[in-house]
């Protein structure tokens, strides 16, 4: 009986413990830019003179922030009845302004450390498409998971 009765507790145990989210949940949190590609160039917070960030504003998504040197530059609702997610690392996200931005969300690990990484496109007016998708905007997490 005692046997049946840690091996229960065991089987719990393991039953409770959460799933990491997969790469799509983690697109709703901070980043820090740390470069964009315009027209074949690099462009870097060195190069430009200032920082940017993107910002989520609560866990549900419902808004999304752009930070110059840490001061709100744009916010915008989510229309969250338009988002497409295309994978489970990738999505499309639609602003109730009428525009649109392409997400996409890698994790690396290094050393033990999961390191989160996100590319979008600009945003873009109207319904997303490839050809009006030519510049690409890089991030990182301010906090390892």
């Amino acid at each position: 009986m005692k046997k049946l009765s840690v091996l229960i507790i065991l089987l719990f145990s393991i039953s409770c413990v959460t799933a990491d989210p997969r790469p799509y949940d983690l697109m709703f949190r901070s980043w820090d830019w740390e470069y964009s590609i315009y027209h074949g160039n690099k462009i870097t917070p060195q190069t430009v003179g200032h920082t940017m960030q993107l910002k989520y504003g609560n866990q549900q998504g419902n808004f999304i922030s752009t930070y110059i040197n840490e001061k709100v530059s744009t916010q915008n609702m989510i229309d969250n009845e338009k988002n497409k997610k295309i994978d489970k690392s990738s999505a499309i996200l639609y602003l109730k302004n009428n525009s649109c931005l392409k997400m996409i969300v890698t994790e690396e690990n290094n050393a033990g450390r999961t390191i989160l990484s996100l590319e979008t496109s600009n945003f873009i007016n109207g319904i997303y498409s490839a050809k009006k998708d030519t510049i690409r905007h890089f991030y990182k997490t301010r906090n390892d998971l």
